[in-house]
């Protein structure tokens, strides 16, 4: 074997030229098919000859610009995958934004004859508030209010305002909307609000500025009416749920200060789910006794 593989590294220069005759080729294949040295000598010669070598060289740049073809492509359906989301985002919000402009901000005042407002006076001095919309075919009516000094300077003039979206789903039907301005107390004659500001002048405005006076402090207060039994009722109810809600959001509280484990709610006497029952069913009743108020018929 020795012997053999000097004979075949002898032949290798000529068998590379392409000089040796077809038995010596025959043998030189054979001989380095089998032997690892022989072999690995005879593959470094192949690769050194000219053409062997630039194939190799164009080898390598196909490789690297295949390479450099896959990152720019994978580079490419990133950006665009960042640029659809972006892109969708933008829609989302664009879409939202567009649906708000067209749908809630632009308003129109609803005519007066459209709604009325009653006020009305509690027995704990609460002054209800109250606008009516009956049977307004509107999906969507708006109560605003506004404040100004009174020119007087004794308190402020309370302006009330109703508008409707221009863009209105009047695929609904008639309904009744209502609205309603809370705070508002009666003492000795004179209107407060709820920081304790007195209130001299209660109006509304329609379309074109039209105004109407609801109250006047020491000119007219004929609007003000006592509450009838079945609102006296409404708002006992409401008070009475509003206490629910408070004691549940004080319940909500305080489990998430105290493990879940401790029986908190049992320790402070009451029920959490009979609480939220008994909510419940007093909602049921004002929804009742609401239908028959007659001041917001």
């Amino acid at each position: 074997m020795r012997n053999e593989c000097n004979i075949v590294k002898d032949l290798l220069p000529l068998y590379i030229d392409g000089a040796v005759s077809e038995d010596s080729r025959k043998l030189v294949e054979e001989h380095t098919a089998i032997c690892e040295s022989c072999g690995r000598e005879r593959r470094e010669m192949m690769l050194a000859l000219p053409e062997n070598a630039e194939r190799h060289v164009e080898q390598d740049v196909l490789a690297k610009a295949a390479r450099k073809l896959r990152r720019k492509h994978m580079l490419r359906g990133m950006l665009l995958t960042i640029a659809g989301l972006v892109l969708g985002v933008l829609l989302f919000l664009g879409g939202e934004r567009l649906h708000n402009e067209l749908w809630w901000t632009p308003r129109v005042p609803v005519s007066l004859e459209d709604y009325r407002i009653s006020l009305s006076l509690l027995k704990d001095g609460r002054l209800s508030c109250r606008g009516t919309a009956s049977e307004y075919e509107g999906s969507f009516l708006f109560w605003h209010t506004s404040s100004g000094p009174d020119p007087s300077g004794d308190g402020y003039i309370l302006n009330i305002e109703v508008l409707e979206p221009l863009l209105v789903d009047r695929s609904k039907g008639q309904h009744r909307d209502w609205w309603e301005r809370s705070g508002l107390t009666m003492k000795d004659g004179k209107i407060y609000d709820y920081k304790g500001d007195q209130v001299t002048t209660i109006t509304r405005t329609g379309p074109g500025g039209q105004t109407e006076v609801l109250y006047q402090y020491g000119a007219d207060d004929s609007r003000i009416l006592p509450a009838s039994e079945e609102m006296e009722e409404y708002y006992r109810l409401d008070d009475e749920i509003e206490l629910c809600h408070e004691l549940l959001d004080v319940s909500t509280s305080l489990w998430r200060e105290f493990d879940e484990t401790l029986p908190i709610l049992a320790v402070l006497g009451y029920d959490r789910q009979a609480v939220d029952d008994h909510a419940s069913e007093l909602l049921q009743q004002r929804y009742k006794v609401e239908a028959t108020v007659p001041e917001w018929q």
